[in-house]
Parts: structure tokens; C-alpha cells; sequence
């Protein structure tokens, strides 16, 4: 019987991590609110169901960013953010399309924004759409002293969709859940009483130049080994 179990175990691991393929990352600071999207390519055309992000033949991945550009601007028209005072469109900032078996690090908002803006390979060709992962940022201005924030993603989006859902208050984790999202079921977010404190700042500020250096120097191996190509 425990082999039952375990085995159930492993299934439910699996079912889980495929169910949370989509995070989502909310940053709150003094002037702006911003949104981090990484995905499935498949499943973001699916859910907003708009520009086509299904690359040409023989396209390269600078030569597709165009593709991404466009699509994430479609799905900031259909992304609201609500506080007591108004309601606010987000819009779209940067956007790319990465290979899906080379994922990358997208846990903290310094890191989503380089993941949405920084592409390594632009000469190489892209492969089918299932192979892709979307990555995205959106923008509104909606200042962290606004108060309670209520996001709402308003597509047609697969049933049971999870989302690994962290928010962040000025660079600075506060919470991390998982999700369910469900067009047009705002996804609720109360701000802390005064926002993090200096130290965990500083800690963030730290791990950014590491990741920055880490960045680098992969950049710089990628452009040795394509030398040699």
C-alpha cells in the first residue's frame, strides 16, 4: 500500500509543477506597479487569444521579438489593475521569446526584468512554438501608497490555470501562493503596513549585482563558443 501512496505522491508532484509552469510576479514601489509574466509561448496565445506568436520559418530569435512585442501588447489591453480611487490599463515594456529547456531565472523582480529584456541568442533560429516560453513585463502607474490593489486578466484561460503568484513591495518579497487564475476574478493585494525594511533592501540590492555578474560572464561564454561555430 505505501508504494500506492508514493507513487500518488510523485504524480500529484508532477501534476503540481506542470499546473504551476506559470508565475506571475506583482512589484509595488513609490511611483509605479509592475508585472512580471513568464509562460508557456502555447499557453499565453491560447489564453489572450491574440497575435499569432508562432514565429516563420527560419526566423531567428532577434527577427521574433517583433512577434512578442505585439502579443504582449494585446494582453496589457486586457490587464486591469483597480484601487479605491481608479482604474488603470497596464502596458506592455519589453517582451521576449526563450527556449523553453533553458529556462530562465525569474524569482525576484530584478531578475524578471532582465529575463524580459536581455536576449543571448539573436542570430540562432527559432524552433516550434511549443518549444518557447514567453516572458513579459507590464506597467501601471499605481503607487504603492494606493492601498489595496485588485488585478484582474481578462482572457479565455485554460481550466484550473495556476499561478505561482509572488508580490514583492519595493524589491522586496513579502508573499509567495499559488493562484488559480480565472478570467475576470481579480486577483487580491493588500499592501503591508510599511513596506520592507532596510536590510532585506539591502539584500536585494546585493543579489542583483551577483546576478548581473553571473549574467556576464554566461553572455560572454555564449559569444566564445559561437566564435568558434
Amino acid at each position: 500500500m505505501r508504494y500506492v501512496w508514493a507513487f500518488a505522491a510523485v504524480v500529484w508532484g508532477l501534476a503540481s509543477s506542470a499546473m504551476a509552469d506559470v508565475t506571475l510576479i506583482v512589484n509595488r514601489n513609490a511611483a509605479v506597479t509592475t508585472l512580471y509574466l513568464s509562460a508557456p509561448a502555447p499557453v499565453m496565445s491560447e489564453a489572450f487569444a491574440g497575435p499569432a506568436l508562432e514565429p516563420p520559418e527560419g526566423a531567428t530569435f532577434a527577427e521574433a521579438q517583433r512577434l512578442a512585442r505585439d502579443a504582449a501588447q494585446h494582453m496589457a489591453d486586457h490587464i486591469t489593475l483597480n484601487t479605491a480611487e481608479n482604474i488603470s490599463v497596464a502596458r506592455t515594456t519589453s517582451a521576449l521569446l526563450h527556449i523553453s529547456d533553458d529556462p530562465l531565472r525569474f524569482s525576484t523582480p530584478f531578475e524578471a526584468s532582465i529575463s524580459t529584456a536581455l536576449c543571448t541568442t539573436p542570430d540562432r533560429q527559432l524552433p516550434s512554438l511549443g518549444d518557447l516560453r514567453f516572458y513579459g513585463a507590464f506597467v501601471a502607474d499605481i503607487p504603492f501608497e494606493a492601498g489595496p490593489l485588485a488585478v484582474s486578466f481578462n482572457g479565455p484561460f485554460p481550466e484550473n490555470m495556476a499561478v505561482d503568484l509572488l508580490y514583492f513591495e519595493r524589491g522586496a518579497l513579502v508573499s509567495r501562493r499559488s493562484h488559480d487564475l480565472i478570467a475576470g476574478d481579480p486577483i487580491q493585494i493588500s499592501p503591508t503596513q510599511s513596506g520592507p525594511g532596510r536590510t532585506a533592501l539591502w539584500i536585494a540590492l546585493i543579489s542583483g549585482f551577483v546576478l548581473v555578474a553571473a549574467l556576464s560572464r554566461r553572455l560572454a561564454m555564449t559569444q566564445v563558443k559561437c566564435s568558434e561555430i
